[in-house]
C-alpha cells in the first residue's frame, strides 16, 4: 500500500464510523419511541367488534332459540359498562375497549321484563377482532 492511498482508506474508515453512529443514534431513537408510544399508548383506545344475539331458549319441547328484543349490558372488568338495545331481527354489534365482559340481558318478553339473561361465560374482545356472543334467556 502506497502513503498516498494511506489518507484515502482513513477517510473511509471516518466516513464509516460515523454512518454506523447515525444508524445506531437511529436504532435506539426508535426503540425509545416505541416504548414511549406503548406506554402512554390508553389501552381503551384499542378497539375490537363484540357481536351477537338476545335468544330464548328452552321451554316447550321441541321450540328451538328464539329472537329476543331487550337491553343487552356488558360489564368490563374495570367497571365500565357499555348498554344497549336490540330487536328481534337485528343481531347486536358494538366496537367495545378490548378487554373482558360479563353480557347480561334483559328482555320485557322474559319473566316479565324483570329476569336477567347470560352469555354463557365472560367474553374477551380482542383489538381488531370478532368476537361472538349468544346471551341466553332459559326458559322452564
Amino acid at each position: 500500500m502506497s502513503a498516498a492511498q494511506t489518507p484515502k482508506l482513513r477517510g473511509q474508515g471516518r466516513l464509516l464510523r460515523r454512518v454506523a453512529l447515525i444508524v445506531l443514534a437511529l436504532v435506539v431513537i426508535g426503540i425509545v419511541a416505541d416504548r414511549a408510544i406503548t406506554s402512554f399508548w390508553p389501552r381503551s383506545w384499542s378497539r375490537g367488534t363484540l357481536t351477537g344475539t338476545l335468544e330464548a331458549v328452552g321451554g316447550r319441547a321441541g321450540a328451538g332459540p328464539r329472537p329476543l328484543e331487550g337491553t343487552i349490558t356488558a360489564t368490563a372488568s374495570d367497571r365500565t359498562v357499555l348498554t344497549l338495545s336490540v330487536s328481534t331481527t337485528v343481531r347486536f354489534t358494538v366496537h367495545p375497549a378490548v378487554g373482558t365482559y360479563v353480557v347480561t340481558a334483559r328482555s320485557p318478553q322474559y319473566g316479565g321484563g324483570h329476569g336477567t339473561c347470560y352469555a354463557s361465560g365472560p367474553v374477551t374482545v380482542r383489538e381488531g377482532m370478532k368476537t361472538t356472543v349468544t346471551v341466553e334467556c332459559r326458559e322452564k
